[in-house]
């Protein structure tokens, strides 16, 4: 073989560990462990951070949800590009020559795709002027713009390598990268806005400070353990010369997977204005099922997500009944985490509403609502896994036409539903929308894993 070309094969006999039924539920569970627990840290630190604030001072917490409305789009967009690099580096990480150069170009496709999010960051203040927010509000940004496109830059780096670690299957060392980031910004965040003894507060632009200071150290780390990867050992990562058609190659995966995020997250946008215009009641409700519901599809997107490189691997192999079987472990294990988490919510109800919100209005609605919002993350979850099932074959544009359909529907009901049936009106359109996508997303992997993958005889 030219050691130039990339291989189509690889040796399935170097992984036959997940060639069983067994192999592969042990292995999408070894691998979503580690990377479900990353999100809960990554989760708990946000939201962290948005009480310090909020603690501080008001204005400075409207402030920082100003800066969010363009940072997290941004940020969104950038998460999704970068997974697309898992595929790609997975079918060739025992053979450093083919994967050393996708590493490099999958670095600076992040750093294109990071410095365009972090641009439009930097903008908040016109953004905030241009959407008419208040004088009290864009005072108290300061230098918070200018600290959170830095922060993502960052990430940009951070982020590159942990979706290599995750196409090596070092999942534990991202939760590693995960708890050094929540950690850092625990620790440094009331330290910077408050101050203490000698430190004066530095307010708003402290956790920003504390963001970026803990995005680089959790950055460092991930390049730490990635070089600590013994196939690795000897070869430079650094990215060298860019290679144009290779990025772009990575680009035809990236940026669809990107759009797809943002496809959704603006149709939920969307569902959220149409629900603050029923009342602030019905707005408490719809964040409280919402951030429920936000905990439920954890579960889902780790073992989804573990199983991209084992599915990459096996695609690159051949071998289509493999791939049929890891996507279907995937899919029941992440909806079957979801529906254990489900039950200890129905068990639990009282006490896990109660931690959200004192309101018995609210908490009542939400009670109501619950198993409605239960019969939609079941059908999300399992969109996720086929999704990522569809990443992992490199067709993430597969996934942005059936997403583009679902949630323009969706988007178009949102205000004739609210008119007629209010709340509950809204989140059955949600439910029936990702009932309509797991089944899509379901029929479009078997077609697409049939057309590319050549089925033994």
């Amino acid at each position: 073989m030219n050691p130039a070309r990339e291989p189509s094969r690889i040796d399935v006999t170097r992984w036959d560990e997940t060639q069983s039924a067994e192999g592969v539920f042990r292995s999408i569970v070894a691998g979503g462990l580690p990377l479900f627990l990353s999100m809960i840290a990554a989760s708990v630190g946000s939201a962290i951070v948005v009480a310090i604030l909020g603690d501080y001072d008001t204005a400075a917490l409207a402030a920082f949800n100003l800066t969010g409305s363009v940072y997290t789009p941004a940020s969104v967009a950038l998460s999704g590009c970068l997974r697309a690099a898992v595929p790609f580096i997975a079918p060739y990480r025992e053979n450093p020559r083919v994967a050393v150069p996708i590493i490099r170009d999958s670095y600076w496709f992040g750093v294109v795709i990071g410095t365009m999010g972090a641009f439009p960051v930097t903008l908040v203040p016109l953004v905030g002027s241009l959407f008419g927010a208040s004088p009290e509000i864009l005072n108290e940004l300061g230098s918070l713009p200018l600290l959170m496109a830095l922060n993502l830059l960052v990430i940009t780096v951070g982020g590159a390598r942990t979706s290599v670690l995750i196409a090596y299957g070092k999942n534990r060392q991202v939760l590693w990268v995960a708890v050094t980031s929540t950690a850092s910004a625990m620790l440094l965040t009331p330290l910077l806005v408050s101050g203490a003894g000698f430190l004066p507060g530095l307010g708003i632009s402290g956790a920003g400070v504390a963001l970026v200071v803990s995005s680089t150290a959790s950055a460092v780390q991930a390049n730490i353990h990635l070089r600590n990867v013994p196939v690795l050992s000897g070869a430079s990562l650094w990215p060298g010369r860019p290679r144009p058609h290779k990025i772009k190659e990575l680009a035809r995966v990236g940026v669809p997977s990107s759009a797809t995020l943002l496809v959704k997250a603006f149709a939920l946008g969307l569902a959220s204005l149409g629900v603050a215009r029923i009342g602030a009641s019905a707005g408490a409700v719809h964040a409280v099922l919402s951030s429920i519901n936000g905990f439920l599809m954890v579960a889902s997107l780790a073992t989804a997500q573990a199983a991209v490189p084992i599915l990459a691997r096996a695609a690159a192999a051949g071998d289509l009944a493999l791939c049929r079987r890891i996507a279907r472990t995937s899919l029941l294990v992440g909806v079957s985490v979801a529906g254990a988490g489900a039950c200890v919510l129905l068990a639990a109800k009282p006490w896990i509403i109660g931690v959200f919100t004192p309101d018995p209005a609210v908490r009542g609605e939400v009670g109501s609502l619950l198993g409605l919002m239960i019969l939609s993350a079941l059908p999300e979850g399992a969109k996720a896994a086929s999704g990522r099932s569809l990443l992992a074959l490199k067709e993430a544009r597969v996934s942005l036409v059936n997403f583009a359909v679902g949630y323009s529907l969706l988007a178009l009901s949102i205000f004739p539903v609210r008119d007629h049936f209010g709340l509950a009106g809204i989140w059955w359109s949600i439910a029936a929308v990702n009932v309509y996508l797991a089944i899509k997303q379901t029929i479009d992997f078997r077609r697409t894993s049939r057309v590319k993958i050549q089925a033994p005889a």
